[in-house]
């Protein structure tokens, strides 16, 4: 049987106005990928246990909907 798991995490290296990027980490049979999902936040906003991002704003909203999308077409 093959392990699937899907991981999203900061990436502080890749920031763009002190915000860093949200990368997605797939991993298949002990092999990783790892890609931008050009989504940027606020690290104190960022949930690392449950990996959405904390808040009600719109912009939180939109950047939680995005996550779910490429999370579900996976």
């Amino acid at each position: 049987m093959t392990s699937f798991s899907v991981l999203f995490w900061l990436n502080k290296s890749r920031t763009k106005n002190n915000k860093p990027a949200i990368y997605l980490r797939v991993s298949v049979g002990g092999k990783r990928a790892e890609l931008s999902t050009y989504q940027y936040v606020t690290p104190a906003l960022w949930n690392a246990a449950s990996q959405p991002v904390k808040g009600n704003s719109e912009e939180v909203k939109a950047i939680n909907r995005q996550l779910i999308i490429l999370k579900a077409d996976l």
